[in-house]
């Protein structure tokens, strides 16, 4: 026979193309002439076709495989993509959910600073920067206290609430 290789597909392309065009030269070649030579081209044919499927099979075996082999990394390359595009899926529907979570604990305690200005203003306190909370008790005697000048003040701290919690910082004149 013409194959090299069994593994090669070249060759074996090679050689079923040309026992298929030796199969066709000797098809034409051998046309009946007349209806009395029918039996005989009968059985021309015949063996004709057995040589072409002694060649066929292995031929076909081997494209057979090759095409399997590629319907096979074809389904791998859908399903490998499929599972990509299900855990990119689920990482958006992850960060979505964070992000919704952080909004909303940002909203509540946005929630909680207003109630906490709406609560000091009702019992006098006033909410200064950074959330600190300042109530005048008594009314000091001297002058008027101006915009943007130091002062001296007597303060106490108190951690958790403003009138019972524990004393953290004091002074009289600070």
């Amino acid at each position: 026979d013409n194959y090299k290789s069994d593994h090669d597909f070249d060759s074996v392309e090679r050689a079923w193309l040309h026992k298929r065009q030796k199969t066709e030269a000797r098809h034409k070649s051998e046309r009946p002439a007349a209806e009395g030579n029918h039996a005989n081209n009968e059985e021309q044919h015949r063996t004709a076709r057995e040589d072409s499927s002694k060649v066929a099979p292995a031929g076909s075996n081997q494209i057979d495989r090759l095409k399997d082999k590629k319907q096979k990394q074809k389904e791998a390359r859908k399903r490998k993509k499929a599972a990509r595009l299900e855990a990119e899926e689920a990482l958006k529907q992850q960060r979505k959910a964070e992000d919704d979570a952080r909004k909303a604990r940002a909203k509540s305690e946005q929630e909680k600073k207003r109630n906490i200005r709406d609560n000091a203003k009702a019992s006098g306190f006033k909410v200064l920067a950074k959330g600190v909370r300042s109530q005048d008790l008594i009314v000091g005697k001297g002058k008027m206290v101006e915009d943007r000048k130091k002062v001296r003040v007597s303060y106490v701290l108190r951690s958790k609430s403003h009138t019972t919690g524990k004393i953290i910082d004091s002074s009289h004149n600070f």
